[in-house]
């Protein structure tokens, strides 16, 4: 699993009602680091939010022992 390095948001408009899509891709992997961005559309397509982040690749398993299920 990774773990979040750094995320950010930027909210651009309010939502008040409507459903919401997001949309996001790698921009770029290295054997630890992962860097990613998304963007969130309101049901009329227009952009909402954008955000970016670093994600590290953990080392640790997820299994009964970390508390995972």
């Amino acid at each position: 699993f990774v773990l979040t390095a750094s995320f950010h948001v930027h909210f651009l408009r309010p939502v008040t009602a409507g459903a919401l899509t997001a949309r996001g891709r790698l921009v770029s992997r290295s054997k630890r680091l992962l860097v990613a961005d998304a963007v969130a559309l309101d049901d009329e397509g227009r952009e909402v939010a954008r955000g970016s982040g670093n994600f590290v690749r953990s080392r640790i398993e997820l299994d009964e022992r970390v508390g995972y299920r």
